[in-house]
């Protein structure tokens, strides 16, 4: 059985602008966003399946339901975000050409 885990959104932005100073020189300016929306990328959901304490019952009873529900392993459940996440980001720069 395969699953799928959150969507991976992120968007970045940049614009630059050549002004003329005089003939010779030219001033860059350069505007860049990283992240535009800020949005939050979470990690795949936890795949540890639980453990049930009753070893001799091959069959789900509802003892061993409560057992899986009171077990901390959140199986399921989206507990972190992304590594590789970074919050919005902006970076100006300007580069005078001579």
């Amino acid at each position: 059985m395969q699953f799928f885990g959150p969507h991976f959104r992120h968007l970045d932005i940049g614009l630059a602008k050549t002004f003329p100073v005089t003939e010779r020189l030219k001033l860059d300016f350069t505007a860049q966003t990283f992240n535009v929306f800020n949005t939050p990328n979470f990690a795949n959901p936890n795949a540890a399946l639980p453990t049930v304490t009753a070893p001799d019952t091959p069959t789900v009873t509802l003892a061993n339901i409560n057992d899986i529900k009171a077990n901390p392993n959140h199986f399921g459940q989206i507990t972190s975000m992304l590594t590789s996440y970074t919050p919005r980001v902006f970076q100006f720069s300007l580069k005078l050409h001579f």
